[in-house]
């Protein structure tokens, strides 16, 4: 897998992409930088943040049969190594997205919003 010119060598941790009081949101904006959301004065949800919590919905999904379908991968010893190794980017790139969402409903749960 080539890195392209423009993505660092070590992205920063999704712990240094957190903002107190915003909203990490599970995408980034076109030149790869993290996009946020400030929760709405009234406490109720906004379309942005409806929007974050379907795209997570996906994120978790797609994770979940890509993990499915790779076990059965596992089973099957005819397998070729480029498919182990084109499951195991996606399945890389499924678990960034998890650990994205676990740790900004986690700073979300902390500053004690209630619809995490």
């Amino acid at each position: 897998m080539s890195r392209k010119p423009d993505q660092p060598i070590n992205p920063p941790s999704i712990q240094d992409q957190l903002r107190p009081g915003l909203r990490l949101l599970p995408w980034n904006s076109p030149d790869g930088k993290p996009c946020y959301v400030s929760p709405a004065p009234d406490g109720c949800d906004g379309f942005v943040s409806d929007m974050a919590d379907n795209v997570e919905a996906i994120q978790l999904r797609i994770g979940e049969e890509l993990l499915l379908h790779t076990r059965k991968m596992l089973d099957d010893p005819c397998v070729p190594h480029r498919e182990f190794r084109y499951a195991s980017v996606r399945l890389s790139e499924a678990l960034r997205d998890a650990v994205r969402i676990a740790h900004s409903r986690g700073a979300r749960l902390e500053q004690g919003h209630p619809n995490t």
